[in-house]
């Protein structure tokens, strides 16, 4: 989906959500048509057509002549609110910006909600906003600086998401005894983190550790395994070139020596 469907998506969503008496209000907008756009019947219709809705919102037009979609007009919400808006802004459903942002704000007691949610705690005391860092705790008594809108998301400890992820050595180690090796590394390693093994045969190789967890080995023992299966592509290959290696060596004990 590119970003102008997504918009199409939203906008849809957006009107879907107002209030049934401003949907009714914007539907009386007065209909395009050519030669008519501009002319002072369709300028009336459509400051008829504000009042309406600024009354479905509760509020008041202060402005009293409409002459372009463009153009900006004076508005009141119902509380109290003065603001100026596009008439095209108002046309889509569009009204106080200051009320929005008041429907949208949260307190610190929304905060530690919030944090209740992770087991855990904000420690700030004053909420400014939702990109404005907070002091967060969590179950584990790690403490971080985030923005509650990151933790509204979901976002909650990096050093406990970090920890999840961490791999002992000892698990590491019993998982390549298992398979008669043995694992080089003896710090905490990151599934992601290139590990140094060894297998039964003495190969040493890097691997990721979270690869090998889930069933990876030697490639040179696996290189081996497909030579020693008959019937493989990958033996049909290595016995093709043995082959041309011991042709060559023939030709070369028959070629007879040049004479200086």
């Amino acid at each position: 989906m590119n970003k102008t469907e997504k918009a199409r998506q939203f906008e849809a969503a957006r009107q879907a959500a107002l209030p049934d008496a401003v949907k009714a209000a914007m539907a009386t907008w007065p209909e395009y048509g050519r030669g008519y756009n501009h002319s002072l019947e369709r300028r009336t219709q459509c400051m008829a057509a504000v009042h309406r809705i600024a009354a479905a919102w509760g509020g008041l037009c202060l402005d009293n002549e409409y002459t372009r979609a463009k153009d900006k007009l004076r508005c009141r919400c119902a509380h109290g609110h003065e603001f100026e808006s596009l008439a095209e802004s108002i046309q889509r459903g569009y009204w106080c910006r200051t009320c929005y942002d008041d429907r949208r704000r949260f307190t610190m007691e929304d905060m530690h909600a919030l944090a209740r949610k992770h087991n855990g705690l904000c420690l700030s005391d004053t909420y400014v906003g939702s990109q404005s860092h907070l002091q967060w705790q969590c179950e584990k008594g790690h403490i971080w600086l985030a923005k509650p809108n990151k933790v509204q998301l979901g976002h909650w400890c990096n050093a406990c998401n970090l920890e999840r992820r961490r791999i002992k050595a000892a698990e590491l180690q019993a998982i390549a005894q298992a398979r008669g090796g043995e694992c080089l590394s003896e710090d905490p390693i990151f599934s992601r983190v290139n590990v140094r093994w060894r297998c039964a045969r003495g190969h040493e190789w890097a691997a990721l550790a979270g690869t090998v967890r889930r069933g990876s080995w030697c490639p040179q023992c696996a290189i081996l395994a497909r030579i020693h299966k008959k019937g493989s592509k990958a033996r049909r290959k290595y016995e093709a070139s043995d082959r041309h290696q011991v042709d060559g060596a023939e030709l070369l004990a028959q070629k007879p020596e040049t004479q200086a």
